[in-house]
Order: C-alpha cells, then sequence, then structure tokens
C-alpha cells in the first residue's frame, strides 16, 4: 500500500505579522476537517496516509525534506490558506531545490493562487471540493489516468498554466466518506475562546455554501451560490463515531449558515435528544435571520439537545452599511430579541463585527459598541475587514480602499471595542460567573485571555 503526506502548516510571523497576533498562542488549536476528509477519501482506494500539523507537531522546513527523503511517499499535499500563502510558496520551493521527484499537490480554501503554486514547483492543485479530485489524481500519479481528463485541477504543461474545466460540486454529500480522525491528535486541540468547550473535540458540516450572499464573503464563489445539505441520518452515523470511537464530547458545527433550513433543525434536535449522549454538547454558527419558524420554541430544543452556544456574524448595525454587503437592515433588532430568548434558555450568545466595511463611519462604529452593550452577548469579537480573495467587495475594491480609515485606525477602533464590552464591569461578571459554574478549568487561561485583550487595546 502506497502511502501520502499530507501537511498543515502553521499560521506565525512569516504568513501573518500583524500586531498581537501571534501571543494568541496557546489558546486556540482547530483539527483541519479538510485533511480528515482527504485521509478517509484516499483510504477508499487503499492509499494510505501520514498526516502533519505544524501547530501541534512542530517542524522546519529542513525536518519536513529531511522526512521526504526517508520516505516514498505517492505525493505529498499541503493544505492552502489565504494567510499562509507566501509560507507555503517558500515550503514549496525548498523542497524543489532538494527533490524534483516527488509529486506535490496543494488543496484547500487559497486554491484561486494557483499559478502562483504551480510557478512556485507545484504539480498539481485541486480547486474546490478535493473528496473525488483526489482520488483521480492518485490514479494519474499510478499511471492509471490522464492528466487531462482530470476536473477541477490546474498543473504546468510546457511551461504554462492549465486549468480543466470545473468540477461539478458533489450533489449528494451524504456520498462522501465520513472524515478519517485516526491520523490526527485529536486530544491535542482546544479552543479556549469557546468557554462552555469540554475536550475532547472536533469541527463537523452539516451543509455546504450558504444561501446568503455576502459581500464581505468568498463562500459564494467558493461554493457557486449552491446550498446542499446532509441528511439527519448520515449526520447522527458521523455523530455515533465521533462519540463511541474518539471519545469526543464537544462539536463545533462549522457550516456557513447552521440551520438555515428549520425544518430539518427541529428534525435533527428531536433526534439528538432521543440519541440521549449524557456528555455531548455542541455549538453552531447562525445567521442572524436564520429562524423562520418561531425562536421561542427552536432555541429551547437546541438547548435540549446539546447546543450551548451560539455564534452570529452580525458585522453591522448601520442600514447603509448592511445594504452595502447585501444584508437586511432589520437583523439588528432581529438579533436582539435571540440573544434574550438564546440568554433565557441558557445558550450563550457571542457576535462578530467587522470594522471597515463600505459605509462606515465614526457614527456607525459607535452603534456597533452600544448595540454590544445593550444586547448584551456574552461574547463580541470587534475584528477590521480583511479583503477575502474571491468575494464581492475584493473584486470591487482591488486598490484595497474600502472606507476612509487606515487599516491602523480600524485596529485601533477594534482594540477599544473590545476593550469597552470585555471591560465593563457587568460583562466581565457574566463571563467569570459562567466559567465557575460551568468549566471551572477553563480559569487557568481566562486570565491570559483578558491579558490577550489588553494587548490589543
Amino acid at each position: 500500500m502506497g502511502k501520502a503526506l499530507l501537511i498543515a502548516l502553521a499560521i506565525d510571523k512569516l504568513s501573518y505579522p500583524a500586531k498581537g497576533r501571534f501571543r494568541l498562542k496557546g489558546m486556540q488549536r482547530r483539527p483541519l476537517l479538510g485533511l480528515a476528509y482527504i485521509c478517509s477519501a484516499i483510504k477508499t482506494v487503499g492509499l494510505d496516509s501520514e498526516l502533519l500539523d505544524q501547530s501541534v507537531s512542530d517542524f522546519s522546513i529542513e525536518d519536513l525534506i529531511s522526512r521526504i527523503e526517508n520516505n516514498r511517499y505517492v505525493f505529498i499535499g499541503f493544505y492552502s490558506q489565504v494567510l499562509i500563502k507566501d509560507k507555503l510558496i517558500a515550503y514549496i520551493k525548498a523542497i524543489r531545490e532538494k527533490t524534483t521527484e516527488i509529486k506535490i499537490v496543494v488543496g484547500g480554501p487559497a486554491y484561486m493562487f494557483s499559478e502562483e503554486f504551480l510557478k512556485g514547483g507545484c504539480d498539481i492543485v485541486c480547486k474546490g471540493e478535493g473528496e473525488l479530485t483526489i482520488l483521480e489524481i492518485a490514479e494519474y500519479l499510478q499511471g492509471r489516468r490522464a492528466i487531462e481528463s482530470i476536473d477541477g485541477i490546474a498543473y504546468m504543461k510546457n511551461g504554462s498554466v492549465v486549468s480543466n474545466r470545473e468540477r461539478e460540486l458533489i450533489v449528494d454529500l451524504d456520498s462522501i466518506s465520513f472524515p478519517l480522525w485516526d491520523k490526527t491528535k485529536v486530544r491535542c486541540y482546544y479552543d479556549s475562546y469557546i468557554l462552555p468547550m469540554k475536550s475532547t473535540f472536533v469541527p463537523m458540516v452539516t451543509s455546504r455554501g450558504c444561501v446568503y450572499r455576502c459581500a464581505f464573503c468568498s463562500s459564494p464563489y467558493l461554493w457557486k451560490n449552491n446550498y446542499r445539505t446532509r441528511s439527519i441520518e448520515n449526520v447522527l452515523k458521523e455523530t455515533d463515531i465521533l462519540v463511541w470511537r474518539y471519545h469526543v464530547r464537544y462539536i463545533i458545527f462549522q457550516d456557513d449558515a447552521f440551520g438555515t433550513d428549520n425544518n430539518w433543525l427541529r428534525k435533527f434536535c428531536l433526534a439528538l435528544i432521543e440519541r440521549g449522549y449524557k456528555k455531548l454538547h455542541w455549538m453552531c454558527i447562525l445567521h442572524p435571520l436564520v429562524f423562520k419558524e418561531s425562536p421561542e420554541q427552536l432555541i429551547p430544543l437546541m438547548k435540549r439537545a446539546g447546543c450551548n452556544l451560539f455564534v452570529f456574524g452580525l458585522q453591522s448595525v448601520s442600514p447603509d452599511v448592511s445594504r452595502n454587503i447585501n444584508r437586511d437592515p432589520s437583523e439588528p433588532e432581529v438579533l436582539k430579541k435571540i440573544i434574550k430568548i438564546a440568554n433565557n434558555a441558557g445558550i450563550l450568545t457571542s457576535v462578530d463585527f467587522i470594522l471597515g466595511l463600505p459605509g462606515e463611519t465614526g457614527q456607525t462604529i459607535r452603534a456597533d459598541i452600544d448595540f454590544a452593550l445593550e444586547a448584551r452577548p456574552h461574547l463580541v469579537n470587534f475584528h477590521p475587514l480583511r479583503l477575502e480573495p474571491g468575494s464581492e467587495l475584493a473584486a470591487g475594491y482591488q486598490n484595497g480602499k474600502v472606507c476612509a480609515f487606515s487599516q491602523e485606525e480600524l485596529l485601533k477602533s477594534c482594540h477599544r471595542a473590545n476593550r469597552e464590552f470585555y471591560f465593563n464591569i457587568a460583562n466581565l461578571s457574566r463571563i467569570l460567573a459562567f466559567v465557575c459554574k460551568r468549566n471551572p478549568l477553563l480559569l487557568f487561561k481566562v486570565p491570559r485571555f483578558y491579558m490577550l485583550l489588553k494587548h490589543y487595546m
């Protein structure tokens, strides 16, 4: 049986030199769901895998090259993110200086930089969903398929970049093999920002794509404005494996917009309750307008099913800014009611804001802060706009100047906003009271959390 080496590089100073970013080390380390899917996919065709996550097992480029030289891998595959693009290219070039024999495949969200990866020495870039594409790439590397017949890839031919036709999205998500966590040190991962989290945890998705068209997000581009949902039975089968085989106690549902189909959500919660997992809890990312049915009924049901944290991406309370990013100006008032219901049900709430969107002013930033203080979610995250490649804003503001504020000014505004919220005595007391009651072991990291906030300010 052949073996593939799959690699996830860590975000560090080489890839994200923003002030203060690396003080976060020790607070968060999440496993990569995409690589777990790839491990599972290639196993179905008899190809073994070895997974290296630099955030868990720190290794240098010299260590990696030595490993490659001392093993006979069918190929090495890098997971790409926008924040590590330059670092990844540097690693590819370093490997190519030592050997031209090993095939290098790159996949992941930063695939839109395929030309740069290929010119850096990569052999194939997998564009979009990779579960089927990687199987055909494996066949090509074993001499059983022509590279021209593989949909959804880019490669070099006669010194030029060739992009094959796009691969159709996988219609039936239930047909995809469950992520294989055997190659990952699951217990080495943590996220101290999720206050109710208990180890061991993993991420999961119940859907792919999103029904919304937020201008700052690359999801419409990545998923071609297509939204697909797994069946409840399929999700429960995976959950059984996570609970009984991997002893998972917490699941992060990282769908772009979890529970978009309220009928699916209600049935899923009822099925989880019937399953009777005693120690399993979960969180989800929600759109403020997600609850088409009565939130007074759905939210307590989600709590009974094990949910203890909602994360909302509100982004802005300004009607003008909201319209500029294809959002509904009614969202703030709707969200305010949801937060109240969730708080009464015992579910923590977290709200994200993006500062620097089109139309941003000092008044709109002040309104965001006032909303956070009035609505009283447990947690907030004010962060500056970063133009995502493939998003509508990235295409429309190619010079990078979206609003009147500089990046430095936006960073300072985010620091001030976080400070005003988290050093509000009422908010601080609520957080500490929750931790003391529900997750006291986190107290060892809460002081560090506030030191980090102070650093940002």
